[in-house]
């Protein structure tokens, strides 16, 4: 077996004991590669069978990543046995009865469920912290992160920047120079993107910026989409709707502006309200407050999500039912911008990007303080089928799962797809 240096930078932290072993590094430094070499080694000699899980944004990319390495890495120890590997539940099964299980982040019986030895989270930067502190309390020994820096995120400020963690992590850097089995052909091919000084950064250095992963469902959303959106008494307000409970009920407070031959969608004002509020009539109360406060006397104009139209049995009406109710003084026969149902995930994402790229001279902004939305925009990714990729965690207290991501962005898909509508599909 062949290792890189990467292999024995990360094998003197995983030999020291040490809980927590940052791979952070460049594209193509052998880091994934490393890892599971060390993990099966690792699990192969134990002295008892252990349970080793190797966890990834989703199975497709387990297939045609680590899964695809570990199955090489034991070929070409002449270890690897076919009757030994499920490939129903991605497991192989060692003599000695340890195993190393392979699962996605949206699976939600495996992230919640027993307990491991150890744990490699590959790719980390695409899997939410609230994710990954689930697979954290359920793992007993070391704990493998490995990525592609491509900005700060959790491992940045929630493990090396926390005081709380101090002396229990390492940081394995590298970059494709560490990798001496890369062929002339690859790092030539590496090195000629020098000329793009942020992707160089991140893939050729390995050191933290800021560039797109590839993966984003909102891919063309940047920080010129943010920026500081006053409210105008002289304009209308749409009101945007969902109605997930779970981590919280959410409405979206916006304005259209005509500038010259453009149009502005300004999202001024997000609410987010979580249990015990998380209710329709609370969150329409909140919205009636607010315009009280700001003694509004124009056109509300409601969009949000069809299934909120679904009759609920023990109370015999349903959430606009309810918001008609409470927002009455707000509302007439015209405010109501509702479809029958909701437009595709897919044609949605098209739509909006196209949107944010700059077509049919529209332009969205996001108020600074719309946190949830601007970070809905940033981390919701794109799952496989096209549409939005559910990952999901458990609410200690409830014990209920839910969505991370995707409920504040969805109200804006809702209002643009609705008020655009004569541009939405084309």
């Amino acid at each position: 077996m062949k290792f890189t240096s990467v292999f024995w930078k990360t094998f003197s932290a995983w030999r020291d004991g040490v809980r927590y072993i940052i791979s952070k590094g460049s594209t193509r430094s052998g880091k994934t590669y490393s890892n599971l070499q060390l993990l099966h080694l690792t699990a192969s000699t134990d002295k008892r069978a252990t349970v080793n899980s190797v966890v990834a944004m989703t199975i497709p990319h387990l297939r045609k990543g680590a899964i695809r390495d570990f199955v090489n890495i034991l070929r070409e120890a002449n270890a690897f046995s076919a009757d030994r590997w499920n490939s129903s539940t991605f497991t192989y099964t060692y003599p000695n009865g340890a195993i190393i299980e392979f699962f996605s982040a949206d699976n939600d019986d495996k992230v919640h469920g027993s307990q491991r030895d150890r744990l490699f989270v590959n790719e980390c930067q695409f899997i939410p912290y609230g994710i990954v502190r689930q697979l954290l309390i359920r793992t007993s020994q070391q704990v493998i992160f490995d990525y592609n820096p491509i900005k700060k995120f959790w491992v940045d400020t929630d493990i090396m920047e926390n005081a709380e963690q101090a002396g229990r992590w390492v940081l394995v850097h590298s970059t494709y120079k560490d990798n001496q089995f890369l062929s002339h052909e690859q790092v030539s091919e590496i090195e000629s993107n020098k000329y793009d000084a942020a992707w160089w950064q991140v893939y050729g250095e390995g050191i933290t910026g800021s560039v797109k992963s590839g993966f984003e469902f909102y891919s063309h959303f940047s920080g010129s989409n943010i920026r500081k959106c006053e409210y105008d008494p002289a304009l209308s307000v749409h009101v945007s709707f969902d109605f997930n409970v779970s981590p919280y009920i959410t409405a979206t407070l916006s304005q259209i502006r005509q500038v010259g031959v453009e149009y502005h969608v300004e999202t001024f004002k997000e609410f987010t309200l979580s249990n015990p509020y998380n209710q329709s009539e609370h969150l329409a109360g909140a919205i009636v407050r607010y315009l009280d406060e700001k003694d509004f006397k124009g056109q509300v104009f409601i969009y949000g999500d069809a299934s909120g139209s679904n009759m609920n049995t023990v109370v015999s009406r349903n959430n606009y039912d309810v918001i008609a109710q409470v927002m009455a003084k707000y509302l007439s026969s015209a405010s109501w911008r509702v479809p029958r149902s909701n437009p595709r995930l897919k044609a949605r994402r098209e739509f909006i990007n196209k949107v944010l790229a700059g077509g049919w001279h529209i332009k969205l902004f996001i108020d600074p303080a719309c946190k949830k939305t601007i970070e809905d925009f940033q981390n919701v990714l794109e799952a496989p089928d096209g549409g939005k990729l559910k990952q999901r965690v458990k609410d200690s207290d409830t014990g209920m799962t839910y969505e991370i991501y995707g409920h504040t962005s969805d109200t804006l898909d809702y209002l643009m797809c609705e008020a655009f509508r004569d541009h939405f599909g084309k």
